[in-house]
């Protein structure tokens, strides 16, 4: 089969977010007509129009087959609607194709994919810029915060989340690479003070200390944890002192 398939996204300038997820070939990406479009999404070009604005076309992928740009397509779209995004979308996509999951090899696939596109510099900062766009409007994080707490309520959702966790944790070098991306999310001023904020906002609520306060106790019954603790306590301190004879010897 002929690989001259692709999927792309259309954006919007004044958000700097994505309002449609297409899979096409040819000119089908620059194809923005009304009699190729649905109301929604005219309805958005409309205000692109009366804001002087134009569509920003994106190619998210390329050089597929068909059956692999549909997969594809309608990955794109699950992923922003996860995220709240409303797309002019009428359908899933793949053709409107609803419930559909990929198989392993799909998915695979799309990792690949994914991976690739990212790793062009350009791509992947627009796509930080897009993420942080969104996850910056108070909606945004309230729908979030409001999905996890529904989600974690669940206490088979939340042994499930843990085991996910242990095992991406038991893969060489995520611990180190999710250490090293704290470590550089925490390195400035004014991130260090946004963290310390939000913990004692949320140390403030009695029921957050309440939690916090029977999973520690809990948590120390175990003697392994008491002793990793401890020595980690230990670790600290020895850190902390030869810090502060560095600082006496300047």
């Amino acid at each position: 089969m002929s690989q001259v398939f692709y999927v792309y996204e259309h954006w919007r300038p004044d958000t700097g977010l994505p309002f449609y997820v297409g899979k096409g070939k040819g000119d089908r990406a620059h194809e923005i007509t009304q009699s190729r479009r649905n109301p929604h999404y005219l309805n958005v070009l409309s205000k692109l129009k009366g804001l002087g604005h134009s569509v920003e076309v994106r190619i998210v992928f390329s050089r597929l087959e068909e059956k692999m740009a549909h997969t594809l397509e309608i990955s794109q779209i699950s992923y922003w609607r996860a995220r709240g995004l409303s797309l002019t979308n009428m359908t899933d996509g793949g053709d409107g194709v609803t419930g559909y999951v990929p198989d392993e090899a799909a998915r695979a696939y799309i990792s690949v994919c994914t991976k690739e596109a990212l790793a062009d510099p350009e791509v992947k900062a627009r796509h930080t810029a897009a993420n942080i766009a969104f996850l910056s409007k108070p909606e945004v994080r309230k729908k979030i915060s409001m999905g996890v707490v529904t989600v974690f309520a669940d206490p088979a959702k939340r042994k499930h989340h843990g085991d996910c966790v242990k095992k991406a944790m038991a893969v060489p070098g995520v611990k180190e690479k999710m250490s090293a991306s704290l470590k550089l999310v925490k390195s400035t001023p004014e991130a260090r003070k946004l963290c310390g904020q939000r913990a004692k906002t949320s140390h403030a609520r009695p029921e957050v200390r309440e939690k916090i306060g029977t999973r520690t106790r809990e948590a120390l019954l175990d003697p392994a944890i008491r002793r990793k603790m401890s020595e980690q306590m230990k670790l600290s301190w020895v850190r902390r002192k030869a810090e502060k004879l560095l600082e006496n010897n300047k």
